[in-house]
């Protein structure tokens, strides 16, 4: 029998008043039942449309959902996992958040949550690109998501990922201005690849259009390759 990662529901540290607390704490009693009864089936399924099997240090010591009352200033966020800390999923909710309304979303960052894991944790990291790690990650994550639901993909659903996808890289970038080692590695590749540009089209090796390319393909991406001192 395939083992799978315990999943706890855990009030977020924001500082709420009494009556959201206690609105926010029922959610996650409701939550946690919800997650007794699909929990198990959930997984296994992630597991199956995704191709890899959750770690096994993530299988020991579980996956923590941290339940937080929507702000206006979390935007359209329902929920949202940090790459370099993939155990840790945060669900924003109303107080008309029902467990129909968010399975999904508990599914589309448990699949973030898998991808990571398996970068950092079973060392499948490698060096890739910019585009890979912020449009592709979460074009196919908003894909597979119905997938592992078992929802058919219509024209509105690669619509909405598309659109989605191009949203989340937009707030990425804008975020990636903020943090300055990450930006500055960026600026010191993007130096280094106009050098070579300039050398590769000045020998006739290449053009604008081939170069175009190998941006796409080797721009690296700002996110550490591992957790080691991160």
């Amino acid at each position: 029998m395939n083992k799978y990662p315990n999943l706890v529901f855990r009030l977020g540290r924001r500082a709420v008043s009494s009556r959201d607390h206690a609105w926010l704490f029922q959610k996650k009693e409701y939550f946690s039942r919800m997650w007794e009864r699909d929990g198990r089936k959930l997984l296994k399924q992630i597991e199956k449309v995704c191709g890899i099997r959750f770690p096994r240090r993530i299988v020991d010591e579980g996956i923590d959902v941290y339940l937080y009352k929507r702000r206006r200033y979390d935007g359209d966020y329902l929920g949202d996992m940090i790459e370099t800390n993939p155990r840790r999923i945060n669900l924003y909710l109303g107080r008309k958040s029902t467990w129909r309304s968010v399975r999904a979303v508990v599914v589309h960052e448990l699949i973030h949550c898998l991808m990571w894991q398996a970068y950092y944790y079973d060392l499948k990291r490698r060096e890739v690109s910019l585009f890979e790690d912020y449009f592709a990650d979460e074009l196919l994550t908003s894909l597979v998501e119905h997938v592992a639901l078992r929802r058919s993909l219509g024209r509105i659903d690669y619509h909405g990922a598309l659109n989605y996808a191009i949203s989340e890289v937009r707030q990425r970038i804008i975020g990636l201005r903020k943090r300055k080692k990450e930006h500055r590695k960026m600026v010191k590749s993007l130096k280094e690849f106009m050098k070579e540009y300039q050398r590769r089209v000045r020998r006739g090796e290449s053009d604008i259009l081939k170069e175009r390319r190998r941006l796409l393909l080797d721009l690296p991406s700002p996110l550490p390759p591992t957790l080691d001192n991160y």
